[in-house]
């Protein structure tokens, strides 16, 4: 299936997305159009739902390696926050929004071979962690002072 970048107002994009369980062949496909799709769109980042996939898998650009995270989560935050300026690829003018996170983010998730992986980030790592984490919360830019999200 040729997939392309859903924009707002899709309400897929407003979604909690689901737990992935047993990695199937199915999701193989899928991170293989995300990694795609992300790289043809010279993004860092990207998850499930904002190519129509309701599911908890995000790909990020990590130093020279993409690298994929199912069912991620946040393990640890620092409480001092950096503030970053971003983009999002589900927003249709390509605009950045000044956005406050946490300085240090550690996020751990599955890999397609099942291992689990942290990556700690630190100020635009931590930066694209969390947005693309968002993304699988229905939460698009978390912006400073106002959140872009759909009806609740």
């Amino acid at each position: 299936m040729k997939r392309t970048i859903i924009k707002i107002p899709d309400p897929i994009l407003w979604k909690k997305a689901e737990p992935v369980g047993s990695i199937l062949a199915y999701h193989h496909e899928l991170a293989a159009e995300m990694l795609s799709l992300v790289s043809s769109h010279l993004a860092i980042g990207i998850a499930a739902p904002q190519i129509g996939e309701s599911v908890r898998m995000i790909y990020v650009k990590w130093g020279m390696e993409w690298i994929l995270l199912i069912n991620p989560e946040i393990v640890k935050d620092s409480p001092e926050q950096f503030v970053a300026f971003e983009s999002c690829l589900s927003l249709p003018d390509g605009s950045k929004y000044e956005v406050a996170r946490p300085k240090i983010t550690k996020v751990r998730g599955m890999e397609l071979d099942g291992r689990f992986r942290a990556l700690k980030g630190r100020d635009l790592g931590s930066s694209l962690l969390c947005h693309e984490i968002d993304h699988l919360n229905g939460v698009l830019i978390n912006m400073i002072g106002l959140h872009v999200r759909g009806e609740q």
